[in-house]
C-alpha cells in the first residue's frame, strides 16, 4: 500500500474489476479542504486512481468551517461517484457524512 504526502494514509481501493461487496466500481469523488492540507492530496489521489482504474468524477474543495455540503455532494452523485475519499479533519468528515445521509 502506498502513502501520499507526509503522514498521509491511503485507503485501499480494489483494482477495477475486483470485487468489493459483490460489485466492481470505477468512479469516485475527491473531497478536501481548500487549504494546503486539503489540496496536497489532489495530485497523489489522481495518480493512485489512474493506477487502479478509478475515474475521479469530481474534486470538491470547501472551507474547513462549512456546515452544509449537500449541494456539493450532489455533484458527486450526478457524476456517478460510487465512493468519495476525503482529506480533512474528523469533524469535517462527520459533517460530510451527515449531509451525505440526506442523499440516500
Amino acid at each position: 500500500m502506498k502513502t501520499a504526502g507526509t503522514g498521509a494514509r491511503r485507503l485501499h481501493i480494489p483494482r477495477s474489476g475486483s470485487s468489493c461487496g459483490g460489485s466492481a466500481f470505477r468512479r469516485a469523488g475527491q473531497r478536501a479542504n481548500n487549504n494546503a492540507f486539503g489540496k496536497s492530496i489532489h495530485g497523489p489521489g489522481k495518480e493512485h486512481a489512474a493506477e487502479i482504474g478509478v475515474n475521479i468524477v469530481s474534486i470538491e474543495e470547501f472551507p474547513p468551517a462549512t456546515v452544509d455540503l449537500t449541494t456539493e455532494l450532489m455533484r458527486f452523485k450526478r457524476g456517478g461517484a460510487e465512493y468519495v475519499f476525503m482529506q480533512m479533519l474528523p469533524a469535517a468528515i462527520i459533517t460530510a457524512l451527515r449531509c451525505g445521509q440526506a442523499l440516500l
